[in-house]
Formats: C-alpha cells, sequence, structure tokens
C-alpha cells in the first residue's frame, strides 16, 4: 500500500512543483528558460523560476525527478513531459488545505499567450505557488466540490504490467479490432482499448515484426494507420474463434474486487436529510421514513410488504439514491483466461458531464466508466440462471449475474414469490452470500471464482414474509417494512397532488363523493395507486368527450366502473 507524503516531507521546490501542476490540469515540462540559462519547470503558463536565486529553477527540475522517485509524477506522452499521479493530486489537495506559509523569494514569469483569455490566467499571490483562480480548478479538487466519490480513482497504466494483462491477450484484441474496422491509426485503437498509445506501441513493433499488420499511411502528430496483413487476418479469425470480445480492455478480477471494497454503500450511513432529499419527488409519510432509515443506513438488506398498489416499487427504486450517487465499474472483467462482461446499459447509467470529462485528466483508467450506483429491478422473470454468469458457447464470453451487476447499489427482487423459481430455492442460493458477503461463481472452464457480494437487497412482496422463508434466512434480513393502505388523510393529499399535477379540476365534495361512494360503502380499501389511476381514467374519458378537465360525479362514477369493473374483488 503507497502512502501519501506528508506536506512537510517535502522540500520548497517539490512543493512549488506540485501545486503549478494541480493548477494547470496536472500536467507540466521542462522546457528552455526564456533568458537562455538552462531549463526551468513551465506548467501551462507558469514557469517556475527567482530571480535572486539562480539555483531555484534548477532546484526545481531536480524535483521533478525526486516527485518521481515518490510516486507523486510521472512521465506524459512527450518528451519532457510530466503528470501528477493520483497520490500527486492527493498530496495537492494536503498542500491547498495547509496554513499559509511564509515565501517570499519565488517569483514566476508569466508567459501569456494571445489565444488564452487573461480571466482564465491564475493570479499569483504574494505566498509562492499559490494561486487563487476560478477557471482552472484541478480535477480532484472538482471531484470534492460535485460530491463525487473518490475513494476509487484507478490511475491509468503506464506500462503493460500495470495492466495486469499479458502481450498476448492485448495483441489478439488489437487484431481483432483491426480486423472489425478495416483500418485504423493507433490513436484510434488506444480509444477502442482504452490504453495509453505508449503501451500498444511496443506491442504493434511485435506485430510488425510477425508481419500480422502492416502501415498503410501516415496520419497527424505522427501516428500511423494500421491495416491487417493476410496473415493477420487469420490470426484475428482465429483469435475471434477462441474469444469473439472485442471492446476496451479488462480488468483483473483482483482489481475489481478491491474497487467493490472501496465504493461499497456499507462505508456510507445515510441520516435523515438524504432521505428527504432521495424521497422528495412522492409523497412519503414521516412515519415511513422513520422506519426506511435505519434500515437503509444499516445496508443489510430488507423485505417491503403490504398489500399491492402502495408504492412498495416506487420505494424501493429511490433507496439507492440515498447514497453517493456515482461509482466506476469496469467495461469488462478477466480472471484465468475468460472475459466477464461488465457494463450493461439496461441497468447501468453512465455520467456523462463536463465533470466527468474533467476526471479523466487525473489520469483515470479509461478500462472504468463511471455510472450511478445502480438498482437492479428484476420480477417474475427471475430464474436461477440469472444469478450465475451467462455464457455463450459462440462468442465465448460471460455476461455478469445480476447480482455482480447490483454490486456497491441495490438489488430489487419485485413482487417476491412469484417467480418461476421457488422462494426457497432462491432463498437458500443467498443464505451464505448474505452471510460472509462473498459469491462464488463459475467460470465457462468450470473454475469456481470468488467474487464481492456487496449491495443493498430488497425484497419487495404482497406476501407475509414469514410465509416466503424460514427464520433462518429472515435472521439475515434483519429489516421488514410494511408499506400498508394510505389513511384517508394520505390518500387525499395524493389525489390532490395528482390532480394539480394533472390539471384536473377537482373540488373536496367531489373527492368526499368518491371516498363514501366508492370505497365506504363497498367496504373497498384504499389504495396509493387509485388517486393516479382514477385521474388518468378521469382525463382520458374528457379528452375524447371534448369536455372541460372536471371531475364531476358523474365523470367519477365512470371512472371507477371502468377501472374496479374487470378488477377481481374489491382491489
Amino acid at each position: 500500500m503507497h502512502t501519501i507524503a506528508a506536506p512537510e516531507s517535502l522540500n520548497t521546490e517539490e512543493q512549488d512543483v506540485v501545486r503549478v501542476a494541480a493548477r494547470n490540469s496536472g500536467k507540466l515540462a521542462i522546457e528552455n528558460r526564456s533568458d537562455t540559462r538552462g531549463h526551468a519547470v513551465r506548467a501551462g503558463n507558469e514557469k517556475l523560476y527567482n530571480p535572486q536565486n539562480p539555483d531555484y529553477a534548477k532546484n526545481c527540475c531536480e524535483a521533478v525527478s525526486q516527485l518521481i522517485e515518490m510516486q507523486l509524477l510521472r512521465t506524459g506522452d512527450g518528451p519532457k513531459q510530466y503528470e501528477l499521479t493520483n497520490f500527486g493530486w492527493q498530496l495537492s489537495r494536503k498542500l491547498t488545505t495547509k496554513s499559509n506559509e511564509e515565501d517570499q523569494n519565488v517569483s514566476h514569469e508569466e508567459v501569456l499567450s494571445p489565444t488564452i483569455p487573461t480571466e482564465s490566467i491564475p493570479s499569483v499571490s504574494a505566498n509562492a505557488a499559490t494561486w487563487t483562480s476560478s477557471k482552472t480548478e484541478s480535477p480532484e479538487a472538482l471531484i470534492s466540490a460535485l460530491g463525487l466519490d473518490d475513494s476509487f480513482l484507478p490511475e491509468e497504466p503506464s506500462t503493460l504490467e500495470e495492466t495486469g494483462l499479458n502481450a498476448t491477450f492485448v495483441e489478439d484484441l488489437i487484431l481483432k479490432i483491426i480486423q472489425t474496422a478495416g483500418s485504423l491509426t493507433g490513436k484510434q485503437i488506444s480509444d477502442r482499448i482504452c490504453l495509453r498509445v505508449a503501451i500498444i506501441e511496443d506491442l504493434f513493433t511485435n506485430l510488425r515484426k510477425r508481419q500480422y499488420v502492416a502501415l498503410t499511411g501516415s496520419a497527424m502528430l505522427g501516428d500511423h494507420i494500421y491495416q491487417l496483413t493476410d496473415q493477420g487476418r487469420e490470426r484475428a479469425r482465429e483469435a475471434t474463434q477462441e474469444c469473439a470480445y472485442s471492446g476496451p480492455a479488462p480488468v483483473p478480477l483482483d482489481d475489481y474486487a478491491a474497487s467493490v471494497q472501496a465504493q461499497t454503500i456499507r462505508t456510507e450511513k445515510p441520516k435523515r436529510d438524504r432521505l428527504e432529499k432521495a424521497f422528495s419527488d412522492i409523497n412519503v409519510e414521516p412515519e415511513m421514513l422513520a422506519k426506511l432509515g435505519p434500515a437503509i443506513s444499516a445496508g443489510k438488506g430488507m423485505f417491503i410488504y403490504g398489500p399491492p398498489g402502495n408504492g412498495k416499487t416506487t420505494v424501493a427504486q429511490r433507496i439507492t439514491r440515498c447514497f453517493g450517487q456515482n461509482i466506476l465499474v469496469p467495461h469488462a472483467i478477466i480472471e484465468d483466461g475468460q472475459i466477464i462482461k461488465f457494463f450493461d446499459a439496461s441497468c447501468h447509467v453512465p455520467v456523462e458531464s463536463s465533470a466527468s470529462k474533467l476526471i479523466n485528466t487525473s489520469n483515470q483508467d479509461r478500462r472504468w466508466i463511471r455510472i450511478r450506483r445502480p438498482t437492479v429491478v428484476v420480477g417474475g422473470e427471475l430464474t436461477m440462471d440469472s444469478l450465475e454468469l451467462n455464457h455463450d458457447p459462440i462468442s465465448h464470453v460471460s455476461g455478469a449475474s445480476l447480482q455482480l451487476k447490483s454490486n456497491c447499489g441495490s438489488l430489487l427482487i419485485d413482487d417476491f414469490g412469484r417467480q418461476q423459481i421457488d422462494p426457497t430455492s432462491l432463498l437458500n442460493r443467498w443464505i451464505v452470500p448474505l452471510e460472509n458477503r462473498i459469491d462464488y461463481l463459475s467460470l465457462a472452464n468450470g473454475k469456481k471464482i470468488e467474487v464481492p457480494f456487496e449491495q443493498l437487497i430488497i425484497f419487495s412482496t404482497n406476501l407475509e414474509p414469514s410465509d416466503l422463508a424460514d427464520d433462518a434466512f429472515l435472521r439475515r434480513i434483519p429489516f421488514k417494512i410494511e408499506v400498508g393502505a394510505p389513511s384517508r388523510q394520505e390518500f387525499s393529499k395524493l389525489f390532490e397532488a395528482f390532480a394539480s399535477k394533472s390539471k384536473i379540476e377537482c373540488t373536496m365534495d367531489k373527492l368526499e363523493y368518491l371516498v363514501s361512494h366508492h370505497y365506504d360503502s363497498c367496504d373497498r380499501p384504499l389504495r396509493r395507486c387509485h388517486a393516479r389511476d382514477l385521474l388518468d381514467q378521469v382525463a382520458h374519458y374528457c379528452e375524447y368527450n371534448e369536455l372541460p378537465m372536471v371531475a364531476t360525479t358523474e365523470i367519477l362514477d365512470h371512472a371507477v366502473n371502468n377501472y374496479f369493473t374487470a378488477m377481481s374483488g374489491k382491489e
């Protein structure tokens, strides 16, 4: 485990270099000084030098070497170009929170470019290497300002060894990608497999020596266009038969397991304000929030039960909002040569924003994608097979199981007890994972792998939990929360809210008529969904008959007859 250096362990020049890099997207370079006397460190529009101390510029250049040894800087894409590592970013935050140090001996040469608005250039205070600017924020500071979780920020690998992948696998991945596209530049291939150009350049040299690829032209910035030779096409066909995967390079299973531990919901303990914000778009009584709060904070799973139509699913789907909003997940995982496609657009929502683009400038590993914490919902279609890896015998690529996709989020088993599988079989399948937070899955080659089981399991059911599971399982799901029928007052609030939203006029006496004539008189229980559904009936009736959007007693009668006649019993 790498230990972040303490600010006081760095000398003045080393601290100055870290600060100036952090204020300029983490990048710097060593360039010739304008006075032709040696070299100086430059970051963006600033060069570090001191007219009163001729050794200062040289010391800053030497500081770059020291910071590389301390793993706070790394080499960049060009000659004499460098960038902060994740450890360097973390140290820069410590430096900015330090109390002000008196250091009057350093001045900075401002190199103003006519193409850069002067308001975007950081201003220099008397305290050396300390800037104030609303335009230039470090990606790490931006993460913090936006409330994004930086507990796990995988650093982009700079060597093949750091990827955890072997050369043969990456070479085959490159050949399959070129085969699909026809011809690509090195930069385009780098973008598709999400690895740095510097990593794949050596592999291209090897592929050319083996006459698998050939150069067919030049591209911008010294890049080349690559195409498969006949031998390369044959090797690509063989590689595709072995495994058809041709997306972003996968991450090792151990790296994924570490990411789950760093981003698990169990490290968060949401309080009342978080719950109120998460449920602000629906009407939830304070008593219900009081029940949900401890269950969500514990993160150990829950039963949400009660009669149908009262919002159990709606409540369950909002629970994930109570935790940190975003996490990083891999596009794919590799273990023992087997590929598991992880990212699933049907349940993983990417976070696409200017913030995520800026975060990438802090050298984040592009094999990971930032998403909202997942809420995976499965209902009657749930089978035992969906709890295992889904092996495709043609592509030889596996799909992640439901519980794997839901790690660091929530897994909602909706309408539990009405699945195709016996509830007891499902509960028995999860007794050990719920206890140990570890699950075991089988790869296509038969190997058993250990994976994290770190999500909030929510069972939503119309049945009593005691009718579905034995005591041994119920002990492992410690919270059982009943979502009962609404009170008359709550139903009135819901009806008024939906009427306002639908722009339907409904006076209090008409609402009283509805409840007394169609609920009280026939002992029909109130349901939260009835307010929305009956008003939908009113709206459609008025639209069809070209009537004002007004809920009269006659139209309410019509809505009730349409809605309840075909429904069983009094529901």
